[in-house]
C-alpha cells in the first residue's frame, strides 16, 4: 500500500478533483473523511471526524457548512452517521428486498472503481491516464 497519495482530476468541463488519502498521519490524528466543493459563488465543506480509530464511530463528530459571498456561514445540521455502515446497510437492504440500487447506481460504482484504477495506474507509470 501506498503510504500518502494525492491525486488531481482533471474534468473536460475546466473543472478538477483533489483526492487525498494515507496513512502516515500520528496516532492522535481523527479518522477523518470530507469533501470540499469550490465554485464560482461559494464553497461547501463537510467533515466526519472520529478521535482514535474508525471503530469509535460512535463519537462521531460531523460538519456540513455552506460558505457565500457577503454571507456568514450556513451551518447545516446532519446526523453523526458513519458513511461506510450506512452504505453497508444500503445495500443490505437492497438485496434482501431485491431492489435495484438507486443511491449508487452499480454504473456510478464501476466508474468510481474505473477512476481509482487510472489513479493507481498514474501512481505505477508516472504518467497521466486518460479516462
Amino acid at each position: 500500500a501506498y503510504d500518502h497519495v494525492i491525486l488531481v482530476l482533471d474534468y473536460e468541463e475546466e473543472s478538477q478533483a483533489f483526492i487525498e488519502t494515507g496513512w502516515m498521519f500520528p496516532r492522535s490524528f481523527p479518522f477523518t473523511v470530507g469533501f470540499r466543493i469550490l465554485c464560482q459563488r461559494g464553497c461547501v465543506d463537510f467533515n466526519f471526524k472520529v478521535q482514535g480509530t474508525v471503530e469509535n464511530r460512535d463519537k462521531a463528530e460531523s460538519s456540513f457548512v455552506i460558505y457565500k459571498e457577503s454571507v456568514p456561514p450556513l451551518y447545516e445540521e446532519i446526523p453523526n452517521r458513519d458513511a461506510y455502515l450506512e452504505e453497508i446497510k444500503y445495500f443490505i437492504e437492497c438485496v434482501k428486498n431485491n431492489r435495484e440500487p438507486t443511491v449508487v447506481t452499480p454504473e456510478e460504482a464501476r466508474l468510481a472503481l474505473k477512476v481509482t484504477l487510472a489513479g493507481l495506474k498514474s501512481i505505477e507509470t508516472g504518467k497521466v491516464v486518460k479516462l
